[in-house]
């Protein structure tokens, strides 16, 4: 459509005016356009772009802690609290390395399966893991020109 018109602008004052929202507006070609219309003795590009409009949710940023925060966002977004308070306070109260042991009990005795939460199941296979040092023993042992013989 717009090499049609193009086509009827030679020798003529041109002005292309686009309106695209802020997170598309690199995939307008203006090189593109400016070969089209090489032909107008002048052309002015007229981008409009539309600000990429993002809600924001009310008063989370006037709420005193992260618990409260927690409480304003899932009362904005229809999400029932007490289920993420919970584990908030567990985060807030526990070290890394005991909230892994508290994950890895209840899902040894299954009590996570019986709160209706869902559990994945995985069987353990053993690994060996061979030192790395090992690994550097072997490589300086081999002769360095071994890749020249090694037809």
């Amino acid at each position: 459509r717009l090499a049609n018109i193009a086509e009827q602008t030679q020798d003529k004052f041109v002005r292309v005016r686009w309106t695209i929202d802020e997170e598309h507006r690199q995939l307008v070609d203006r090189e593109a356009i400016r070969t089209l219309f090489a032909g107008a003795a002048e052309l002015k590009l007229d981008p409009r772009v539309l600000p990429a409009v993002r809600s924001r949710a009310e008063g989370i940023s006037r709420a005193a802690t992260l618990g409260e925060k927690v409480q304003r966002w899932c009362g904005l977004t229809d999400v029932k609290p007490d289920a993420l308070l919970e584990r908030l306070s567990i985060l807030e109260a526990l070290e890394p390395q005991d909230i892994a042991d508290r994950v890895v009990a209840s899902l040894e005795s299954g009590s996570a399966a019986d709160n209706g939460e869902t559990v994945a199941s995985a069987t353990a296979e053993p690994v060996t893991v061979q030192p790395a040092w090992q690994d550097a023993d072997q490589v300086q042992n081999q002769s360095s020109l071994d890749w020249l013989t090694d037809d």
